[in-house]
């Protein structure tokens, strides 16, 4: 089941991400642009990561370092992707005609981005304390508790810019004629 969560996370960021890139045709936001591109790069790693720890072809005799840190790579790169779009959200806000929305989406955003950032450390710290053979169970509560805040977190934030991306008015000065 987590390999099918990963597959469609990564669809899903890829989706988001091009409403990131229409923040930039459509408001002449470089931040969009950038958040388009990292959501990309996310969405492949995050997809290269699950079949390579499907395949679980490097987690054997003392590589599984190699592991963890590509996954808390690949999370530190999600955490700027979050950062992007939501600065983009705040850049964006007077453009969309949903000013409060596209706020309240960017500022979620940023706070997802936190929570992330906090079960990424706490991961690596499970991780590294569980191979020296350290007690764990706090860190497995901790672990739990800011996965299931920032996942929340993160659902709440694409529900806002969803509706935001579909409902956002596009400018007259923004529209490109056609020849």
């Amino acid at each position: 089941s987590w390999v099918i969560g990963y597959i469609l996370l990564a669809l899903g960021l890829i989706l988001a991400s091009i409403g990131y890139f229409g923040m930039r045709r459509n408001y002449d936001s470089r931040i969009g642009l950038a958040g388009f591109v990292v959501g990309i790069i996310t969405s492949v790693l995050f997809l290269l990561w699950t079949v390579w720890d499907y395949i679980a072809v490097f987690p054997i005799n003392g590589s599984w370092m190699l592991v963890v840190y590509f996954e808390v790579t690949i999370y530190n790169i999600f955490f700027i992707m979050m950062i992007l779009w939501g600065i983009t959200h705040i850049i964006t806000r007077r453009f969309t005609g949903r000013s409060g929305l596209s706020f309240a989406t960017g500022i979620m955003l940023i706070m997802t981005a936190i929570f992330l950032e906090i079960f990424d450390m706490l991961l690596a710290f499970f991780l590294i304390w569980r191979f020296y053979g350290y007690p764990t169970g706090v860190l497995n509560w901790a672990l739990e508790i800011f996965d299931l805040i920032w996942a929340f977190l993160f659902f709440v934030s694409e529900i806002l810019a969803t509706v935001l991306f579909f409902t956002a008015k596009v400018s007259e000065s923004s529209v490109k004629p056609s020849y």
